[in-house]
């Protein structure tokens, strides 16, 4: 369904709002909920290099995640100059995210491995909201929208609970995730076969 522009700013401009006002304790502990969640999933059992987000500004942390890696790896996004396509880099031993575009934490050339997109297993996807279809509400950029297509890998939507919406505008360019987790549980996604 084709939205105005408008519409989409209203409803991400609202839920941000929501989102940013949460006390980081309640964060912290969707955070947790989350990952106990992810953990016992069965797409998770068979992933072997893992797409994941830094979190900022009241996103659901996945920090937690790092206590429960097996073989896994942990692959984050990075934006490169002139593309809408997202990279993903793995650090390596010692090094630390650092700041960058739209203060997201990035991982730092010359101190992480580039993972190809087709070497993703799962990919974990932040967003300002989600509905049960899987379809999705970014923050107007459109990276993971250009990305998800590019990559085989399994997509989870991760999000608070209030941002899971019965229906959410949809464009032709959006990309839908294939499951939802909160930190109440995974949601099946409407529609779609268990992947």
């Amino acid at each position: 369904m084709a939205v105005s522009a408008k519409s989409k700013r209203d409803l991400r401009r609202r839920l941000l709002a929501h989102r940013g006002a949460l006390d980081p304790a309640s964060v912290q502990a969707a955070g947790e909920a989350v990952i106990r969640h992810l953990t016992d999933a069965s797409f998770f059992e068979g992933a072997r290099t893992i797409g994941i987000y830094a979190a900022v500004r009241g996103e659901v942390p996945l920090e937690p995640l790092f206590a429960h890696l097996g073989a896994q790896r942990l692959a984050y996004p990075r934006m490169e100059p002139g593309s809408r396509t997202l990279s993903f880099w793995v650090l390596e031993p010692g090094a630390a995210l650092v700041p960058g575009p739209f203060e997201i934490p990035t991982p730092p050339p010359g101190r992480s491995l580039p993972v190809p997109l087709d070497a993703l297993d799962l990919i974990l996807v932040p967003g300002v909201a989600f509905d049960r279809e899987g379809n999705r509400l970014g923050q107007g950029g459109g990276y993971y929208d250009a990305t998800l297509p590019e990559t085989p890998a399994i997509r989870v939507g991760v999000a608070h609970g209030f941002q899971i919406l019965e229906a959410l505008p949809r464009d032709a360019h959006d990309a839908p995730v294939d499951h939802l987790v909160t930190p109440d549980g995974v949601l099946p996604v409407l529609g779609k076969a268990a992947k």
